[in-house]
């Protein structure tokens, strides 16, 4: 009797401690849904995609920015997860709180900013438009896009234009500009529109042999390649008496515009 006791209470203790290891891992494992894939946000305040990477032992935190391709968490390649407070302890002395995990996205707080990543980088662009300009891509595009029927012009009118002894901003856009850069420039052009009545719109793609030719007869800069005049970002080229005096591209800061407003 006295035997069966102890071999009941050695069986409780190991069980207790086999209840006890298996909640620890329970306790410190992460949700295996978010491991082996790159998660994206789309930074509007630069342009550029974070990309975050994790998997059973190591993780990757990828920042870019315009000035820099490097930032502090590249140092971080290890982790320790608390599920008790969802965090990843990083090795670099960094501390990464998961705040929601779903089908397609997890939510995370990074430095102190809630910050919500896409299995999809397109979804990521969508979501964080949305968000910041309270309406979609499309939506956007065609409230904005009136403005560039108010200024367009004829491919005479541009020769006219050209030729003219006043300075004229024009904005040459065809089919390379595809992306959401192109129409966040839009905003500028309305604003452009309003301090100025020699602003004018070309579109790149209704350019023909006889209209290039002749820009490039009145003036050599006018390169006499389509190219020229078709780029992926919004092209203007300032004109003054037959002559360039300025050209550039109107590339944005993701969504940030305002180097241009007065340019």
């Amino acid at each position: 009797m006295k035997n069966k006791n102890i071999i009941y209470i050695i069986g409780v203790f190991v069980i207790g401690i086999i209840l006890t290891i298996l909640y620890i891992f329970k306790y410190d494992k992460l949700d295996s849904t978010i491991l082996n894939k790159n998660w994206y946000r789309y930074n509007y305040t630069n342009g550029y995609y974070d990309v975050f990477n994790i998997d059973e032992y190591k993780i990757s935190y990828y920042r870019p920015s315009n000035d820099n391709f490097t930032n502090e968490y590249d140092s971080c390649s290890k982790y320790r997860f608390n599920k008790k407070s969802k965090s990843l302890i990083l090795d670099c002395n960094k501390e990464i709180i998961i705040k929601k995990i779903e089908k397609n996205t997890i939510t995370l707080l990074i430095d102190n900013e809630e910050n919500t990543f896409f299995s999809n980088i397109d979804d990521s662009l969508n979501y964080e438009f949305n968000k910041f300009y309270g309406m979609s891509k499309s939506e956007y595009k065609k409230s904005k896009s009136q403005v560039l029927d108010l200024i367009k012009i004829s491919n005479s009118n541009l020769l006219n234009i050209v030729k003219e002894k006043e300075y004229s901003k024009i904005i040459f856009i065809g089919n390379k500009c595809t992306s959401v850069d192109c129409f966040i420039a839009y905003d500028t052009f309305e604003k452009w529109v309003t301090v100025s009545t020699n602003t004018y719109y070309v579109n790149s793609d209704e350019l023909d042999d006889s209209t290039i030719n002749s820009l490039n007869n009145i003036n050599k800069s006018f390169l006499n390649d389509f190219n020229f005049y078709n780029d992926n970002y919004p092209k203007v080229i300032i004109t003054n008496g037959g002559k360039i005096i300025d050209s550039y591209l109107v590339n944005c800061r993701g969504f940030d515009c305002t180097s241009f407003y007065n340019k």
